[in-house]
């Protein structure tokens, strides 16, 4: 969940570089960072926050909150700085030359049926491009920090245990080798 998916990805890309099988990357309601957002609605959603705790605020705090903000404007290089080559704005879009990175592990996605509205139309919540493997995706009607809470966190576990289920059966049958003898002379191998 959240950027936990991130390090979760490095992970999963390392395993699979050294050749190793991943047999699911479930993740929770949780988009890839890279140009998944529409940076002109994402702006109007930031800043439309940024409002509605400015109001909140007393009248010395939102003197000192606009002081700070008037002193960022000006501060980069002496110039206008609105820092969209930097941070954050690098990392959710980081340009034309980005690719993003792909490996074998299906994806078991758990999400909202209704996104923000700043993030592009795709359903796959931009993990469809990435795994080769393909995304399953599981509903849940539910707030985003509500995921592994009762009772979302009982259908979760429920599906997981299926899916882990699934990956062991999966392995038997593949790893059974079938001797020359007859089909009920077989073995599995540990």
């Amino acid at each position: 969940m959240c950027e936990g998916v991130l390090i979760a990805q490095e992970v999963i890309l390392e395993l699979e570089s050294l050749q190793e099988d991943v047999g699911v990357f479930a993740i929770f309601d949780t988009w890839v960072a890279e140009n998944s957002q529409i940076r002109a609605l994402w702006a109007v959603d930031y800043y439309r926050q940024r409002f509605q705790v400015f109001r909140s605020l007393q009248r010395p705090e939102r003197l000192a909150t606009m002081k700070r903000f008037v002193a960022r404007l000006f501060t980069k290089n002496g110039k206008h700085g609105n820092g969209s080559g930097t941070g954050w704005n690098q990392v959710y879009w980081p340009g034309e030359e980005f690719r993003e990175p792909q490996f074998e592990a299906p994806v078991l996605l758990f999400k909202r049926p209704r996104q923000p509205y700043y993030y592009v139309r795709d359903p796959q919540m931009g993990w469809g491009a990435r795994s080769a493997g393909g995304v399953e995706i599981y509903e849940l009607n539910c707030g985003h920090y509500e995921f592994l809470r009762q009772p979302q966190v009982g259908i979760v576990g429920r599906v997981l245990a299926g899916k882990l289920q699934s990956i062991r059966d999966r392995e038997r049958r593949r790893k059974y080798v079938p001797s020359a003898a007859g089909p009920r002379a077989g073995s599995i191998l540990k």
